[in-house]
């Protein structure tokens, strides 16, 4: 019974890991399909002219990928720049209402909106540690996000870190904590190889 549930969880883990890269892949692979079959006439007309006809094929297939990457990129600023919030918003609340497919939707799009920023990771979370959570003898990984939380710290009289747990599967999700500073563990490991042994609900941790 227990195994049951152990395996049922790192398939339910697994597949949420995996589904929304397989459906960016599917799209993007049918999305390269429609504009090589569209552009490919052009290209090779224009590649003709300038190349050897063994490399014509060759040249076309990376023309059309560089185009479905620009027409990504393009469609990206138009939808951030012209239309606005309001377009997004929509789009948000149309997959919010879909089951299964709006909790996927909403922790990718949390997870990407947080690596797309211009912080990062390793901006917005100074180092990684580990504390004593949720119990005495268990131990959780942290993510530092203030080393001096002063109004805290005159309340409790003692050093405060702020601390972010994330729950995996969706690292964007967890919880806040205050921890005292000499309480705090440090942990050789940079904030990109936390993510990932989160996210991979510790399959990755080596």
């Amino acid at each position: 019974m227990q195994m049951q549930k152990r395996l049922r969880t790192y398939f339910l883990a697994g597949l949420g890991f995996l589904l929304p890269i397989g459906i960016a892949f599917l799209f993007l692979k049918a999305l390269f399909l429609v504009i090589s079959g569209v552009t490919r006439p052009f290209f090779v007309f224009i590649f003709s002219h300038y190349a050897p006809e063994a490399e014509i094929d060759v040249l076309v297939r990376l023309a059309s990928f560089v185009t479905t990457i620009l027409l990504v990129l393009g469609v990206g600023f138009i939808v951030t720049r012209l239309f606005g919030k309001t377009f997004v918003k929509q789009v948000d609340n149309l997959f919010s209402k879909i089951p299964v497919i709006a909790e996927i939707y909403d922790a990718v799009k949390k997870l990407t909106g947080l690596l797309a920023s211009e912080e990062g990771f390793e901006k917005r979370f100074r180092r990684v540690v580990l504390i004593e959570y949720p119990r005495k003898g268990l131990f959780s990984l942290g993510l530092v996000t203030s080393e001096d939380f002063t109004k805290a710290e005159k309340v409790l009289k003692q050093s405060i870190m702020v601390v972010f747990i994330p729950t995996p599967p969706n690292p964007v999700n967890g919880m806040l904590v205050l921890v005292p500073k000499d309480e705090i563990i440090p942990l050789d490991l940079r904030v990109d190889e936390a993510i990932r042994i989160i996210f991979s609900i510790g399959l990755a941790a080596s």
